[in-house]
């Protein structure tokens, strides 16, 4: 299991096991610029409930969860987690 703390505090854990998988694979090479495949990625990743925590993490005073954010988060969750497991 890898563990991290985003810089802006919220915290994640994600199965390598569930990266070590050619479905996972093909998702990123989908993934690309496509938003709808981004969110598949980010749910075969994190899984659906710290998805959703996620969201509520990132979410505005309007009850509204900017998708820069979102995706500023994911990236620093790949980036994060690819550091960790290569060590």
């Amino acid at each position: 299991m890898t563990k991290g703390i985003l810089d802006n505090g919220f915290e994640f854990e994600i199965d390598e096991t569930a990266l070590d998988d050619m479905y996972y694979i093909e998702l990123i090479r989908k993934a690309g610029d496509d938003a709808v495949a981004s969110l598949e990625l980010a749910e075969a990743t994190l899984g659906i409930e710290q998805k959703e925590r996620l969201y509520k993490h990132l979410e505005n005073e309007q009850g509204r969860v900017p998708s820069s954010a979102f995706y500023a988060a994911l990236e620093e969750i790949f980036e994060k987690a690819g550091n960790a497991v290569k060590n």
